[in-house]
């Protein structure tokens, strides 16, 4: 195992028992040091702090200090020197695992990237304008930009992907889908096997609506459906894009449950069962599918999150709300009490 702080640290704090919660750029969770119901301890999380990744401190019981403090008395995990990341004034990182040595540089953390390879002429996406039936509102509520590709000779869309607020990289989509081909193109790069998740901070944002469950879908317009529908959801970007580090990422929001809603085809069963496998043991799965029907030529009916009838979409997202977090009733103080009998 070759993995980094971050990864290291997401998937031993799942290992704590008791609440966890997700503030910022940190995961609380219930203090090892004393014995607390309510979390506490606050593991920062971010690689954009002067502090490490790791570094903690309690507001119970007001102790802090590195990862492998708290690891060492928890009996979790401790990390190495080469695992920390450090961030660089560019925005890439530094690893100091030398069999990662050729991957630095690769990550490129600023939306400065996606301006230099699409072009300087990247504007906010038209509130007017519609892309493949999705409103232009929704388009734009989503950070999507519009630019001219002399490639396709086309004004395309591009949808950046962030990580708790650092861009990663990003899906450019032509207007229309094709006939034949790719209507799809990631931007440069090997971010979107660990860090394809569009969407992510969006969902981190909205609090994932209040649930404590997340539906994960194959592409953009399938995540579109479900933004449009209040849907905690993220594309991940290909049937075959799921790995452990984004099991990891999606596992810091607090989520208890991880749903797969993919096309009724064979890539899309090839994907549920790939999440299937990387969730086993971590955290529970479920597979949405939908009907697999056959037209009168005899071929299936192919359905994908995009298309499908509403009354499937209203299902998932009755689903996905049955994780919704209850609001906690508010506790009536003894002196609003008391200012009630005497207004009586």
């Amino acid at each position: 195992m070759f993995d980094d702080a971050f990864t290291v640290i997401g998937r031993e704090l799942q290992k704590l028992e008791g609440p966890k919660n997700q503030t910022g750029d940190a995961i609380v969770v219930c203090c090892p040091f004393h014995n607390e119901r309510s979390p506490s301890c606050s593991v920062n999380m971010s690689t954009e702090k002067e502090v490490r990744v790791g570094t903690w401190y309690c507001f119970g019981c007001q102790r802090s200090g590195s990862w492998n403090k708290l690891a060492e008395h928890a009996g979790l995990e401790q990390i190495k020197e080469w695992q920390n990341i450090e961030a660089r004034t560019d925005g890439s990182m530094v690893r100091f695992d030398k069999k990662k040595a050729e991957q630095i540089g690769t990550h490129n953390l600023t939306i400065q990237r996606l301006f230099d390879e699409v072009g300087n002429a990247v504007l906010p996406w038209p509130k007017n304008a519609t892309w493949r039936s999705y409103s232009g509102k929704l388009i734009n509520r989503v950070e999507g930009y519009v630019y001219d590709d002399i490639r396709f000779d086309e004004l395309m869309l591009v949808l950046p992907v962030y990580i708790n607020g650092r861009y990663r990289g990003g899906v450019r989509a032509l207007r229309e889908k094709p006939k034949k081909g790719p209507s799809y193109f990631n931007t440069t790069g090997d971010w979107s096997k660990d860090y394809g998740l569009l969407g992510f901070d969006y969902m981190r944002k909205k609090k994932l609506y209040g649930c404590k469950a997340i539906v994960l879908t194959e592409g953009p317009r399938d995540w579109l459906r479900m933004v449009e529908n209040k849907i905690p959801a993220v594309s991940i970007l290909g049937s075959a894009m799921f790995s452990k580090k984004k099991l990891m990422l999606l596992m810091g929001l607090g989520i208890e449950k991880i749903y797969a809603f993919p096309d009724n085809d064979k890539a899309g069963y090839k994907m549920a069962a790939l999440i299937e496998e990387v969730c086993e043991g971590n955290i529970p799965f479920e597979f949405l599918r939908l009907p697999r029907k056959k037209g009168e030529d005899g071929k299936i009916i192919e359905l994908d999150p995009d298309n499908a009838p509403q009354k499937f979409i209203d299902k998932v997202k009755a689903i996905a709300y049955e994780h919704q977090v209850k609001p906690e009733p508010e506790k009536k103080s003894k002196k609003s009490e008391k200012t009630k009998r005497k207004a009586k």
